[in-house]
């Protein structure tokens, strides 16, 4: 992996030097039991309070690595903006603006306090709300504001009813 990283023979034998060292102490941890710090933290933690004053060179692989999502969940949600931003009517975007308009469209919600609506979302699951994304079905039935109501759908029903009497006639 330091391959990859420099091809300097000095800078080379550091990150070999901090490899050797970190694998005697995980060994010496192991054998005795002992954990790398008083308290227990995860791995990212670690790397990141102790471990970038010990080994400079492997922190940054460890920043690096402990920075890479679990799942592909986050990957799969940025490629749906991808294509939601990068359509056939908008195929003369530059790479550097199609990312920018990304980058404006994950981060709008930090930005302001009203809700947004979800274009990707909405295309991905249609029926998932369906009506106002400042309050929830509760608050609205609360407020008396219920999408749809008995009243609603009496008013339909005698519509349909009128225009179906109007058909036969």
């Amino acid at each position: 992996m330091a391959k990859a990283i420099t091809s300097d023979p000095k800078v080379l034998k550091r990150y070999e030097g901090e490899i050797e060292e970190w694998s005697r102490l995980r060994h010496y941890w192991h054998r005795t039991k002992a954990a790398p710090t008083d308290f227990p933290c995860s791995p990212s933690s670690y790397w990141m309070m102790h471990g970038s004053k010990r080994f400079p060179l492997l922190s940054e692989i460890a920043e690096k690595l402990f920075t890479i999502p679990s799942s592909s969940a986050a990957s799969e949600r940025s490629w749906s903006i991808h294509d939601f931003i990068h359509t056939k009517r908008r195929n003369r975007l530059h790479a550097t603006r199609v990312e920018k308009l990304v980058f404006v469209y994950s981060n709008i919600v930090a930005t302001t306090s009203e809700p947004v609506r979800d274009n990707v979302a909405d295309d991905m699951y249609p029926d998932a709300h369906d009506g106002d994304l400042g309050t929830s079905d509760d608050e609205d039935e609360a407020n008396g504001n219920d999408a749809f109501d008995d009243e609603d759908e009496d008013e339909a029903m005698d519509t349909a009813e009128e225009h179906q009497a109007d058909e036969e006639m």
